[in-house]
């Protein structure tokens, strides 16, 4: 794990790998102890061929104190807190590129947040900054999970719906006789 909090960000870069909207993020952050700080998540344009240089801001996503505790799932459950991010509207193509970054108020290694590391996301990059630095390549890869909607929506095809409405007229045929 890499900490967040006493002034050091951490930022994840993703490759998007399915056209539509970013609906939620999860992100493998948990605690040690039971105190908890605010904890603030940035989502914003990313270029990788200016590694380390973050783009506009495209959601900011505060999370206070007391509701962090009550959003994130306890550490034997990997430790992840699931954001809502559906009112944002962020929709993305693929290729397209944005980075995730977590930074606490913590200020004491009693409040930091601990960002679980993974090895099998090659789709980005990621960066540490401290006190508000330049982003420093990192050679860690912070784990996380988007939930994409693609905005389809299941149509019937027109012989399904003609074998569903002569089954329909069959059973009503079957019941009219029946009453008759």
């Amino acid at each position: 794990t890499t900490v967040v909090g006493r002034g050091q960000f951490i930022s994840q870069s993703v490759t998007v790998g399915r056209v539509g909207r970013l609906s939620s993020l999860e992100l493998f952050i948990f605690r040690e102890t039971d105190t908890f700080e605010d904890l603030d998540i940035l989502i914003s344009d990313y270029d990788s061929s200016a590694p380390g240089v973050i783009g506009s801001t495209l959601a900011d996503v505060a999370i206070a104190a007391a509701d962090v505790a009550e959003r994130m799932f306890p550490l034997e459950n990997n430790g992840s807190i699931i954001l809502d991010l559906t009112a944002e509207n962020l929709t993305f193509d693929v290729g397209e590129e944005f980075i995730i970054t977590a930074s606490s108020a913590a200020d004491d290694s009693d409040e930091d947040y601990n960002w679980i590391i993974t090895s099998s996301y090659t789709g980005g990059s990621s960066f540490f900054s401290l006190n508000g630095g330049p982003q420093t390549p990192d050679s860690s890869t912070y784990r996380f999970a988007t939930f994409v909607d693609n905005g389809a929506t299941t149509v019937p095809l027109p012989p399904g719906m003609i074998l569903m409405l002569s089954g329909l007229a069959g059973l009503g045929v079957l019941r009219y006789r029946r009453k008759t």
